[in-house]
């Protein structure tokens, strides 16, 4: 059975990705594995949604989705503080 990942992401309206995509895919070793970035409504683009969602798919354990999304997090946390 594969495992996932979800991570709820409230944006600081100063900050937000250039990106008029609903849906951007996230690059990853492995081609059994998936993560992206997308508008929490699913309708937003990710520059106008004011909260994300970063979701990982297709992982062989819950202790490798949760690590795989604590590193996603924490890198996107890292990108936007650089941004601002």
């Amino acid at each position: 059975m594969p495992y996932s990942f979800r991570v709820r992401i409230n944006r600081c309206p100063s900050t937000t990705i250039n990106s008029d995509a609903v849906f951007v895919s996230l690059p990853v070793p492995s081609p059994d594995v998936s993560v992206s970035l997308r508008a929490a409504s699913g309708r937003e683009s990710i520059k106008e949604a004011q909260r994300w969602v970063l979701v990982g798919e297709g992982f062989a354990s819950a202790e490798e989705a949760k690590e795989v999304g604590i590193r996603f997090k924490d890198a996107l946390i890292i990108a936007l503080s650089r941004q601002g």
